[in-house]
């Protein structure tokens, strides 16, 4: 297994190993370690079904079922599907706009899950570029950059995001670790 962090500070990719394969305990260790000191991993040139999926993440937690309670991978309610797609009759194979705006995964949830795992299949492309560009942040190093006078400000109070008064719909993963 290879571990190379990117350049920016946040995430690294991991190769020379395959998750559709049941995990050793030092490879897990590994992995695991490598999710705290990088927050995110990337795992190219995967090849998973739902059920390996479910497998690989329920190493780290019990999995959640998606708030949206749609679109669940057959036998594995765990897995949410996300699919512009649709099939003959015109029926969606997946939630088709999630992701579509600005949004944190989770963030209504009671207990925050260790990690969020997504796994492309097919990515659409216009014009050479994929589209529904997930971007991750490292709210470590924004919470450092911010100023002393806004920490301040900041300390000792709480914010509550409730999904029932938001309003909006949800585009969430499973509770799992960043495979991709």
């Amino acid at each position: 297994m290879r571990i190379t962090p990117n350049n920016a500070g946040l995430g690294a990719r991991v190769e020379g190993i395959n998750l559709a394969r049941p995990l050793s305990q030092p490879d897990f260790r590994t992995i695991l370690r490598a999710l705290g000191q990088y927050g995110v991993l990337c795992f190219p040139g995967q090849d998973l079904d739902a059920p390996q999926l479910a497998a690989y993440g329920s190493r780290f937690g019990d999995l959640e079922v998606n708030v949206a309670n749609l679109f669940h991978a057959p036998g594995h309610p765990e897995v949410m599907i996300l699919s512009n797609r649709k099939d003959a009759e015109g029926k969606p194979l997946g939630l088709h706009d999630a992701g579509q705006g600005w949004h944190t995964d989770m963030s209504y949830s009671r207990e925050i899950a260790l990690a969020n795992a997504l796994h492309a299949k097919e990515v659409p492309m216009r014009d050479g570029r994929p589209l529904g560009d997930t971007q991750f942040r490292n709210m470590h190093a924004a919470c450092d950059d911010l100023p002393a006078e806004v920490v301040q400000r900041l300390e000792g109070r709480v914010a509550i995001h409730d999904f029932e008064k938001s309003g909006m719909s949800c585009a969430c993963a499973p509770a799992a670790s960043a495979a991709r």
